[in-house]
């Protein structure tokens, strides 16, 4: 592997995580410089301490993490959860979002809607179940003394299902929207997975605060995903009041006016409270709403 100054880390390609990882550090002020959107390899711009990017699986890169092949990565933990046991691997941060939400994704069983079984607990002893993640299929049947035939597949257990090759699938779900556009219902969860970032440990005690602060950086554009920064003018004599109304980090920020009836009030809000906030706002005399994306909040 060609050395450079900086760290390189690993970034997950494929229609399942990269445009959102891309977006993810864009949004952070990162830019990855590649040349073509088919190259493995980009150079990488506003991160100290890393200036080098190279794309893998999700599925790939736990065990280059591990291995020292690159200093820290981008994947889901379902690709830790199945493969497991890594040395030298330690999470970073958890970050929350996923090929459509914001959130993350599920791994359930899951069988045709006219089956008859309602739960994991009604798979007949010896049946075989088509799974993407047999080493956790496994481990959550034996857990739960189901006597199931894991049978591994790479992909596309619903089109199995669906086919009638096999009863029941395993495969991770977002939404459930394909299983329900499928005629397929879920009847267990095996495990919750989200994107996480994760680091060599033998490199990370060499660089962590730039690799905390990656995590940090990561995690303030997840959290302001659903904040307004409202700023607004408050009558002098509810300053208080108001203050103790609004959400913040820490305090809202004050700051006086030239006019000295009003003080400027400053606060991160969550978004799904904004309105009913400002109406409360309104009634004591509040003026001057101004709302913008923070774009970040650590």
């Amino acid at each position: 592997m060609t050395e450079s100054k900086g760290m390189t880390i690993a970034l997950p390609s494929g229609k399942s995580m990269e445009e959102q990882t891309l977006a993810l550090l864009n949004a952070a002020h990162v830019t990855v410089q590649r040349a073509h959107p088919r190259r493995c390899t980009a150079g990488i711009a506003g991160l100290p301490g890393v200036d080098r990017a190279v794309f893998f699986k999700p599925s790939q890169i736990p065990a280059l993490v591990s291995g020292g092949d690159v200093a820290l990565g981008i994947t889901g933990m379902d690709a830790v959860l199945e493969n497991g046991g890594y040395d030298n691997l330690q999470i970073v941060a958890h970050l929350p979002y996923s090929k459509v939400t914001n959130g993350g994704t599920r791994c359930v069983i899951f069988t045709r809607e006219n089956n008859p079984a309602n739960s994991f607990q009604d798979i007949p002893e010896g049946e075989r179940i088509v799974s993407e993640y047999p080493k956790e299929t496994e481990s959550f049947l034996r857990q739960h003394q189901v006597p199931g035939l894991v049978i591994p597949c790479t992909g596309s257990a619903e089109s199995f299902v669906v086919l009638g090759k096999y009863s029941y699938g395993v495969a991770l779900t977002e939404t459930g929207t394909s299983l329900r556009a499928n005629s397929l219902k879920e009847i267990g969860e095996i495990f919750v997975s989200e994107t996480i970032l994760v680091v060599n440990e033998s490199i990370y005690t060499k660089n962590k605060e730039a690799i905390d602060f990656l995590g940090q950086l990561l995690r303030g554009v997840l959290e302001a995903r659903d904040k307004v920064y409202l700023l607004m003018n408050v009558p002098t004599r509810v300053v208080g009041e108001v203050s103790e109304m609004l959400p913040a980090l820490k305090a809202p920020t004050i700051q006086a006016l030239a006019d000295p009836t009003h003080f400027a009030v400053a606060s991160v809000v969550p978004r799904e409270k904004l309105n009913g906030l400002k109406l409360l706002l309104a009634r004591l005399g509040v003026t001057g709403f101004v709302e913008l994306d923070p774009g970040s909040v650590m």
